[in-house]
This record gives C-alpha cells, sequence and structure tokens, in this order.
C-alpha cells in the first residue's frame, strides 16, 4: 500500500481509490473485493478514460481462492463487469474447456474466440524472434522445419530454445529431434512435465484407468473418430452407457479429448506431441508392454514426425516475401550469431 500510495501522488482519483482501499484492508475485506472488482469501471468513469480488463488464467478463479476450506466462486461475480462500456473485460485462459463453460453461464457477456495453432508465417517469425534472442543460428528451411515438427505450437516452439539440453552448433534437424526427444521424457522434459501435470489434475475427477485407456486408445488411432459404442467395444469398458458418457464430457471440457464430426463421435487432441508424451507415460500401464519395447515405439514415432522435405521447401518459400519485408537476411543466410 505505501508503494501505491507513492505512486498515485497528484492524482486525487487514483489517490481517493487507493486511501479507500487501506481502510477497507483493514476494516472491512470482503467489500474490499468488490472494490477492486470495480476498481477499473469506476475510475474510467471518474476520468472519462477507457481502461482494458484483462484477467489472465480466469478459470482458476474458480478453483483456488478459498474462505474457511470453503473454494469460493469468484467468476459469477464479474457478470456485471462485465458489462462495462468504459472498462470493458478480457479473460483468457489456457484451459479451454473450463474457460468456456464458466464464461457460457455468465449469460452471454462474453464473446468466445478460441486461438489455435500459429498461421504458418506467424510460427517462422516466431522461430525467428526466439533464435535472435538467444543467439542460436538458425536457416528458413530450419525454422520451417522447427515450426512443422512443433505443430506450430507457440509452447513447443519456445521448449525447442529454452530447453536445459546442452547442445552445440546450429538448430539442424536432428539436433531439434534431439531436443525434443529431451523435452518429453517423463523425468527431464518440460513438455512432458507439463502435461504430466495437467492429465494427473484432470485423472483426479475422472475414473483413472478407463479414462486413461479412452484417451490412448484415441491417441493411437488419431486419424478416426469412434462413438460412444465403437469405444465400448474396442475397449471392453464394462460402463453403463450414461457413466461413460459422463467420462467422455469431462475429457472433452478438460480439452484431452475433442469432438468429432458431429456430437456423438468422438476423435484425439491430433496432437502428435501431447499422444507420444501420454504414450511415454501411461503406455506401460494400460498396456502392459515392456519399457524396451515401449522406448523402440517412442523413438520410432518421434522419428516419423521428420516430415516430407518437399513440404519444408515449400513452407519456406511459401512466406519467403512476408518475412523478407521484416527480415530480409533471413532468407538466404543463417542469422547472425549477434543479437
Amino acid at each position: 500500500m505505501a508503494q501505491l500510495e507513492k505512486l498515485v501522488e497528484g492524482d486525487e482519483v487514483l489517490a481517493q481509490q487507493v486511501a479507500y482501499m487501506r481502510v477497507l484492508f483493514e476494516e472491512n475485506i470482503s467489500e474490499a473485493w468488490n472494490v477492486v472488482r470495480e476498481a477499473a469501471a469506476e475510475i474510467a468513469a471518474q476520468k472519462d478514460e477507457r481502461i482494458i480488463q484483462l484477467i489472465d488464467e480466469f478459470q482458476f478463479m474458480n478453483e483456488y481462492v478459498q474462505r474457511d476450506d470453503k473454494v469460493i466462486k469468484l467468476s459469477s461475480a464479474y457478470q456485471k463487469t462485465a458489462e462495462s462500456k468504459v472498462s470493458p473485460q478480457i479473460v483468457t485462459g489456457s484451459y479451454i474447456g473450463k474457460l468456456h463453460a464458466i464464461v457460457t453461464r455468465m449469460v452471454g457477456r462474453h464473446l468466445l474466440f478460441t486461438l489455435g495453432p500459429l498461421p504458418h508465417n506467424e510460427a517462422m517469425e516466431l522461430v525467428y524472434t526466439y533464435a535472435d534472442f538467444y543467439n542460436r543460428r538458425v536457416t528458413s528451411k530450419q525454422a520451417a522445419y522447427i515450426a512443422e515438427i512443433c505443430s506450430f505450437d507457440p509452447y513447443y516452439i519456445a521448449c525447442i530454445f529454452q530447453t536445459n539440453l546442452t547442445v552445440k552448433g546450429n538448430l539442424s534437424e536432428s539436433v531439434t529431434r534431439q531436443i525434443l526427444a529431451h523435452e518429453t521424457r517423463p523425468e527431464l522434459g518440460s513438455i512432458s512435465g507439463m502435461w504430466a501435470d495437467y492429465i494427473a489434475m484432470v485423472f483426479d475427477r475422472v475414473n483413472q484407468r478407463n479414462a486413461k485407456k479412452i484417451v490412448l486408445y484415441l491417441a493411437k488411432h488419431a486419424d478416426c473418430e469412434f462413438t460412444r459404442d465403437e469405444l465400448k467395444a474396442n475397449l471392453k469398458l464394462e460402463l453403463e452407457d450414461a457413466e461413460l458418457e459422463e467420462r467422455l464430457e469431462r475429457l472433452i471440457k478438460a480439452d484431452i479429448l475433442a469432438r468429432g464430426s458431429s456430437n456423438f463421435r468422438m476423435k484425439g487432441l491430433g496432437d502428435p506431441i501431447f499422444e507420444l508424451v501420454f504414450r511415454r507415460l501411461y503406455g506401460e500401464e494400460i498396456d502392459s508392454i515392456d519399457a524396451k519395447t515401449l522406448a523402440a515405439e517412442y523413438e520410432q514415432s518421434l522419428s516419423s514426425l521428420k516430415g516430407e522435405l518437399t513440404n519444408l521447401k515449400g513452407l519456406a518459400s511459401e512466406h519467403n516475401c512476408a518475412i523478407t519485408s521484416l527480415r530480409p537476411e533471413r532468407i538466404e543466410s543463417p542469422l547472425p550469431r549477434s543479437h
């Protein structure tokens, strides 16, 4: 509070807000929450300005805020705030299913925008940006390869450059595969660790073994869609239809499975890196495959992510014009070592 008071010196509106908050923190913490929530709209109205509220990982407000050992559902309190004309609100989250379930209960006050993999040109530019920042040499062909093998996913691309694996030289295709293999190892990799933490959280709420069997089966048949009855028969699941449907709905809302061409069909995420990680984490437990066989299958799967060289050349050429306008030296030569 002392730091805030210094920052707002000379601004009457902000100084009054901070002074009021100091009193509330000491005398009425419940009311302080209401004032904080409405502060942006109140300040914007008084100063005749516009303030955009951005709350990241919004879904966690319904999980990790507690009082007296009870979880408080805070998201619904933002229904009024979301309607402000002077302080519009953007809420974001990485767990799309959870976030969507929350905002759809807020009486249509939020419009939904889902971000998928990056467009090819943005993925390429992201690779160049990371290469600049980390002083790594990368050619246009290598940048295209990194973008493709990472499924144009910004998190996977970042992990290639932020790896703790010691690698020398430029990011050739073999070096990139070596890094990806490291990052998806259960005991070492950040990609594997991220997915393992998230999957564990999901399976705490869903019957673990049946859920794992379903996810693994759909991951192994990534190009196929299955109805509920087909999954039940193929996996020999001893579940009532209603119970299986509930399991599937939870997995879809948790962004572990996806809907197919209709509401009655299910499919895997279509993310080859997730599928590799999941199989490495749970394949031995579910399929009773010995560790050596699983490791060999895993390496074979990783090698299949090489892609077709003609596609890589085409991808690099496709974005020559767009990238040249920003970074002309990137197309014909590797990145300079200087940052």
